[in-house]
């Protein structure tokens, strides 16, 4: 009989009757690492899929329903952009795709040379060099 370390109760086995936990020996394997990363991205039900989900079919029922309270089932919003932040950037770096200078180049006008930037222009410029 064993204590599970999340919950606290006693149990037999590899998992915790209780909560699910699977039984620690102390030591984090690198196969754990990627069954745990892969499943919360794959895993439907995860908060991260049913956020995106609710972004892409009906954002203004995720919204008001995290307001409301139910916060659990959803990804946080502050982690959510920042990991949006981070795909983007990575994305970006693999496809070299740069939106700003595209912008410019569609809409046939010259990039403007840093004294005549917004600082909306220049923040964009500064974020396309530099990261």
């Amino acid at each position: 009989m064993e204590n599970c370390k999340n919950c606290q109760t006693t149990f037999e086995g590899h998992y915790c009757n209780h909560c699910g936990q699977r039984k620690n020996e102390g030591r984090i394997y690198f196969d754990d690492v990627k069954n745990d990363f892969f499943t919360y991205f794959t895993d439907l039900s995860s908060p991260l899929n049913k956020t995106l989900k609710g972004l892409l079919t009906n954002p203004g029922k995720l919204i008001k329903t995290y307001i409301k309270g139910k916060r659990k089932s959803y990804y946080q919003p502050v982690q959510f952009f920042v990991l949006a932040v981070a795909f983007y950037y990575f994305m970006r770096f693999i496809t070299g795709y740069d939106p700003v200078a595209t912008g410019y180049l569609i809409s046939g006008t010259p990039m403007p040379s840093p004294e005549n930037m917004t600082l909306q222009e220049q923040a964009s410029a500064f974020m396309s060099k530099h990261v």
